[in-house]
C-alpha cells in the first residue's frame, strides 16, 4: 500500500523546504510534521487531530488531501486487531432463531413500502419533491444597485432590471462554476478567475453596467463561486424604476468591496514598473494584464520586475515578506506592507475617473 507519510515528505523536498520553515509557517509543531512524514500516529492524542494536521499540512503543499487521509485511514484499518469473539467458531444458541425472526421482519416492511409507499401514496406528493429540488438547484437572483451577496451553482440565474419593464428584463445564466466563473450573457459568455471583478455592459449601451466580484471558488471540488453583485451607471437616471438611488453604491458599497489607496496620477495612462523583493519565504502569484498566473515559493533576497501596460494583480502568502516599489514616469513610490503571517491579495492599476485623471490605485481584495 502506498505510504501517505511518504507522500507528504517527497511532496515537501520537492519544494525543497525544511522542516522550520513549514512549522513556522503552517503553525503546526516540528514534532507533530515530523510524525506525519513518519507515521508515527502515537506521536497524536488521537484520531480526530490526525487527520485535522494531515489537511493543513498537504493543503500547505498543494497535494490531494483527501487521497493522503484515505491512505492514512486505511493504514489504521489495517492494523486494527480483530475482535476476539469473532474468531470464536460457535455461535451462540440464539443466533440462528434471530436471523429468521430479522428476515421475516425485512420481507413485512419491504411488502409494506411496496403497498403503501409505492402504490397508494398520490403522485403529487413525488410531483411537489421534484420542483422543489427543481427549485432548490435552479435559483433566480434579482441584481439591482443595492449589493447581492451569493454562492452561485451551476443552472442559476441572475436577473438584471431593464428600464423598458419587467417583460424585458435581461437574465444572465450560470454555466460553469468549477475552477473559473462562467456566465452567459447577451454580450458573450463572461469567464472570472479567482478574485476577479469584471464591469459587464450588458446592453452595450455604455452607460449601464453589471458589476460582479468572485471572492471564492474552488478548481478541485465544484462547491460554486462566491460573488458579489450590482448595477451600476454613469447617469443616475438610467437606472430601472424598481432600483434605489445609485449615489449610495458609488460612494459607500463599492468602497466597502474594493478598498482603493490613489498612488500616482496623469493625464494619459502609460506602463509602470513594478519591483518585488523577497525579505524572506513567501508563496507568490502575478498576473500581469490579460496574461494567466504565475505563481513560485520564492526566499530570502530573491527578486522580481514586472512592467504591466494596464494592471498587475498580486497574492502573496506572507505580506510582511515582500518589499514592492512602484515606479511610475520618474516618481517612485515604496508601498505598505502588511502584517507577518497575513494573507493578501490585490489589484494595482490604471482608472480612470469621472474628472478625467488617469491614476494608479491599489485596491485590495478580499
Amino acid at each position: 500500500m502506498e505510504s501517505y507519510g511518504l507522500i507528504l515528505k517527497n511532496a515537501r523536498e520537492a519544494k525543497e523546504l525544511d522542516i522550520e520553515t513549514v512549522a513556522r509557517e503552517t503553525s503546526v509543531s516540528r514534532t507533530y510534521l515530523l510524525a506525519m512524514e513518519s507515521e508515527k500516529e502515537s506521536e497524536f492524542p488521537d484520531g480526530p487531530y490526525i487527520t485535522g494536521f494531515l489537511r493543513i499540512y498537504c493543503d500547505y503543499l498543494d497535494i490531494d488531501a483527501d487521497n493522503v487521509i484515505r491512505l492514512y485511514e486505511s493504514k489504521k484499518l489495517q492494523e486494527t486487531p480483530v475482535p476476539v469473539q469473532l474468531l470464536e467458531r460457535k455461535a451462540p444458541g440464539f443466533i440462528k432463531p434471530l436471523i429468521i425472526t430479522i428476515s421475516v421482519l425485512f420481507f413485512l416492511a419491504i411488502s409494506a413500502w411496496l403497498i403503501i409507499g409505492v402504490f397508494r401514496l398520490p403522485q403529487k406528493i413525488n410531483e411537489s419533491k421534484r420542483q422543489k429540488n427543481m427549485a432548490e438547484q435552479n435559483r433566480t437572483f434579482k441584481v439591482g444597485t443595492e449589493v447581492v451577496q451569493a454562492r452561485l451553482k451551476k443552472g442559476d440565474q441572475i436577473l438584471i432590471p431593464s428600464t423598458e419593464g419587467e417583460d424585458k428584463n435581461i437574465t444572465i445564466t450560470v454555466s460553469d462554476t468549477l475552477g473559473k466563473l462562467s456566465l452567459s450573457t447577451p454580450v458573450g459568455n463572461q469567464i472570472l478567475e479567482f478574485t476577479d471583478d469584471r464591469k459587464i455592459d450588458i446592453n452595450g449601451d455604455g452607460k449601464l453596467f453589471f458589476c460582479i466580484y468572485l471572492s471564492d471558488i474552488s478548481s478541485k471540488k465544484d462547491y460554486g463561486a462566491e460573488v458579489r453583485m450590482f448595477m451600476s451607471a454613469e447617469d443616475p437616471s438610467l437606472l430601472p424604476s424598481n432600483t434605489t438611488e445609485i449615489s449610495s453604491v458609488e460612494t459607500s458599497t463599492k468602497a466597502d468591496i474594493l478598498r482603493r489607496t490613489v498612488i500616482h496620477e496623469s493625464n494619459r495612462p502609460y506602463p509602470f514598473t513594478v519591483e518585488v523583493t523577497f525579505r524572506g519565504s513567501c508563496m507568490f502569484r502575478r498576473k500581469v494584464d490579460f496574461s494567466s498566473y504565475e505563481e513560485s515559493y520564492y526566499h530570502t533576497s530573491e527578486q522580481i520586475t514586472e512592467r504591466p501596460n494596464n494592471s498587475i494583480r498580486l497574492w502573496m502568502s506572507n505580506s510582511n515578506a515582500v518589499n514592492i516599489r512602484l515606479t511610475a514616469d520618474t516618481s517612485r513610490y515604496d508601498l505598505e506592507v502588511g502584517r507577518a503571517g497575513e494573507v493578501k491579495a490585490e489589484d494595482i492599476k490604471w482608472v480612470h475617473d469621472s474628472d478625467g485623471m488617469y491614476r494608479i490605485v491599489i485596491m485590495e481584495l478580499d
